[in-house]
């Protein structure tokens, strides 16, 4: 963790990560990935999965850039149902199957189209029943994505690697199951493949192999974006932005060898900003231009997840500290990446992704914008509470380390909340949350039934 930021929250924070009940290696892979950014050190097998370690590591601390995940609760069917109807109404919570018998098949697709286009949703492959429920199945299941939310499901074939077999996303009252692509070619005489799924303009790819490492997320029409590198000894050696058609196979250098990064692509793919730890400087990669400048209004050893985009040109991170009485106080900053230059500074930084934060006084909970003076509270909430999940404009709160607090459902910019009073034998492991803000739903997993919960909260 960027050890300028010590604050209560973040404590809070690493002592959720050590409540929830994950493997070990999770951890590990958080650890582990924070070290490898401050010491730039890229190994084959962990630069394979480095999409996955940030993926876990959001996951952890719980902020995902489409969708937050917590650990907390399980129960019987009738008791999670019950409860679910209970909170949120009975019509809005739906239930489906995910890896049963209408899931086992093979969703790849065949042959290679002539155009990308994407799967209707409007009926679910993988339906609720009258109560809500939907049956998982066995199977690791994560949620990814930038806008848009993909529930990847897949199995391990090695310790740290996943190998993805069904994709879904959310539909009106249900999930439906994305046909699965394969894509293989040669980058300058070198093999590649990997495969995908496309919804509205954004792609997921996965199981890569050869040279592939990264797979961005927005399209361009046939055309994607991605990172080929070369690994010698099992220490990345070049790396390089470079396009595919996923048609015709054709790839096209777009940058030289020196782009061992960290990486974040604007919500449009204009551009791509990219963190040279080793160097201590951020630049951006303007696509369109094929052209690399430094940025040097971020600080050169910002995580990705201390920046956020405001649309493809300006973005908000943290600006340097001030020092005050032996303490370093941030401030939030709006950066033209035009310019390279900070246009506007704001007190404070966000807690909740970098436009919100909080404070709890008492037993009181106060949410509040950065970038604006709107502010709202939440009262009768444990002096312990703090984000548990958030995303888009929702965010859950909570104590992990108090069993039998509340849980408190918040809409930001609606100022509106709700309180989720678990019952005790609900609050056991084995119930995944997941937040999916672009469709206004919360998704219940449990694990221990094989069975999800879908939960309509575009209301609140």
């Amino acid at each position: 963790m960027n050890k300028k930021i010590k604050t209560e929250a973040v404590d809070h924070l690493f002592e959720a990560i050590l409540t929830l009940k994950t493997p070990e290696e999770w951890v590990d892979s958080v650890i582990g990935f924070e070290k490898e950014q401050e010491n730039v050190i890229r190994t084959a097998g962990r630069g394979k999965n480095r999409r996955r370690m940030r993926t876990m590591a959001a996951i952890l601390v719980c902020v995902l850039v489409c969708g937050a995940c917590i650990t907390f609760v399980a129960a019987s069917s009738d008791t999670f149902r019950a409860f679910l109807a209970r909170v949120f109404g009975r019509q809005n919570v739906s239930v489906v199957q995910l890896g049963g018998k209408d899931a086992q098949g093979d969703a790849r697709a065949e042959e290679t189209p002539d155009r990308i286009t994407d799967a209707e949703t409007v009926t679910p492959d993988i339906p609720a029943d009258g109560g809500g429920l939907i049956s998982l199945g066995k199977e690791d299941t994560m949620l990814v994505g930038e806008k848009e939310s993909f529930i990847s499901v897949f199995h391990r074939e090695k310790e740290s690697e996943e190998n993805v077999d069904h994709v879904y996303t959310v539909a009106e009252d249900g999930l439906k199951e994305l046909p699965i692509r394969h894509i293989e070619g040669a980058f300058e005489g070198n093999p590649f493949s990997f495969e995908y799924v496309t919804q509205n303009g954004e792609i997921y790819g996965f199981n890569q192999q050869g040279e592939v490492c990264e797979v961005f997320h927005h399209m361009d029409g046939n055309v994607v974006y991605v990172t080929f590198w070369q690994v010698e000894d099992d220490i990345v050696q070049r790396e390089c932005i470079a396009s595919v058609d996923l048609v015709t196979g054709k790839t096209v250098r777009l940058s030289d060898d020196d782009m061992i990064c960290n990486f974040s692509m604007s919500p449009n793919g204009k551009v791509i900003l990219c963190g040279h730890s080793a160097d201590g400087y951020w630049s951006v990669f303007d696509i369109a231009a094929r052209t690399d400048k430094k940025v040097p209004a971020i600080n050169g050893y910002a995580r990705t997840d201390e920046i956020e985009y405001l649309d493809d040109y300006h973005i908000l991170t943290l600006g340097k500290p001030v020092i005050k009485k032996n303490t370093e106080i941030y401030k939030t900053i709006r950066v033209n990446l035009a310019t390279g230059e900070a246009e506007q500074e704001y007190d404070g930084y966000g807690e909740i992704g970098m436009q919100w934060s909080y404070k709890v006084k008492g037993r009181a909970l106060t949410v509040y914008g950065i970038t604006n003076d709107s502010s709202f509270s939440v009262e009768g909430v444990n002096k312990h509470t703090h984000p548990l999940a958030a995303q888009g404009t929702y965010a859950l709160f909570g104590a992990l380390e108090e069993p039998d607090d509340a849980f408190y459902l918040v809409n930001m910019e609606k100022q509106t909340w709700m309180k989720l009073d678990l019952p005790e034998e609900m609050r056991r492991d084995g119930v995944d949350i997941h937040l999916v803000g672009d469709r206004g739903k919360m998704l219940f997993m449990n694990y221990d039934e094989a069975k999800a919960y879908l939960v309509d909260i575009s209301s609140l």
